[in-house]
């Protein structure tokens, strides 16, 4: 089945949906309509576009890695979320609202001429 239409099914059947770890292929893109709808507990690897992502749960040692951009993020965690390869593009908003985010060099604010990506305190 293609993961596409997965997705969309997934997303269809239940207003919020929570992922053990992620994996976004290069090329593709997962569009979450809500801030706080795809709630990610466990490591991401992310070499797409994600619209809308909460990094929660209460876990240590997850990591996010690969090369993709992240529009609105949300780090709402009791644990830490390490990013330990490749660049994830924040390029509308990051609030830490709770624990910590160690972006080692790995995450960046993406500016252009359109738009300026910002941080905002939890």
């Amino acid at each position: 089945m293609n993961h596409k239409l997965l997705l969309l099914i997934l997303f269809s059947a239940v207003s919020t949906v929570s992922f053990s770890q992620l994996y976004v292929s290069s090329g593709e893109t997962v569009t979450v309509s809500t801030s706080g709808d795809l709630n990610l507990q466990e490591s991401l690897v992310n070499n797409g576009t994600i619209t809308n992502l909460t990094l929660g749960g209460s876990g240590t040692g997850n990591t996010i890695g690969g090369t993709g951009s992240i529009g609105t993020l949300i780090v709402n965690t009791t644990g830490t979320f390490t990013a330990s390869s490749g660049m994830q593009t924040i390029t509308s908003l990051l609030t830490p609202t709770a624990g910590t985010l160690a972006a080692g060099g790995y995450v960046t604010l993406q500016s252009n001429s359109s738009s300026t990506a910002y941080g905002t305190s939890g």
